[in-house]
């Protein structure tokens, strides 16, 4: 993927999930060095909306502080795992959420419930 974004000289956003890419940070640092977007998933894909506020901030926080230890910079964006999100985590963590469906994705068609695998869904 990432040779073919290359060739193409084409920028993708990588939301990327903590453990993971703390077991893979050369990897991490190819996608920042290439010049993508590096956003936080949470470290282990949990949906926040059902964890306490101390440990989804610890889910946020974790993730953001191995991707600044790789790329040396704080991710701005977290895209919320099942879209759930909690707004006050946004002033806990200093990120964005990025929720919602995809462009072309038609969310009723499905009586709002996103096919599995979208990862779009409700925002508190």
């Amino acid at each position: 993927l990432l040779d073919g974004l290359k060739a193409r000289g084409v920028h993708a956003s990588f939301f990327m999930v903590g453990e993971n890419a703390a077991a893979n940070p050369e990897l991490v640092e190819r996608i920042y060095e290439e010049g993508h977007l590096i956003g936080n998933h949470t470290y282990s894909h949990q949906q926040l909306t059902t964890l306490s506020e101390e440990a989804a901030t610890q889910e946020l926080t974790k993730t953001q502080e191995v991707l600044e230890q790789i790329t040396g910079e704080w991710p701005l964006y977290v895209r919320p795992p099942f879209g759930s999100w909690n707004r006050e985590l946004e002033g806990e963590v200093h990120v964005r959420a990025v929720v919602g469906g995809f462009p072309g994705l038609d969310h009723h068609k499905y009586g709002g419930n996103c096919p599995k695998g979208s990862d779009a869904g409700e925002r508190r």
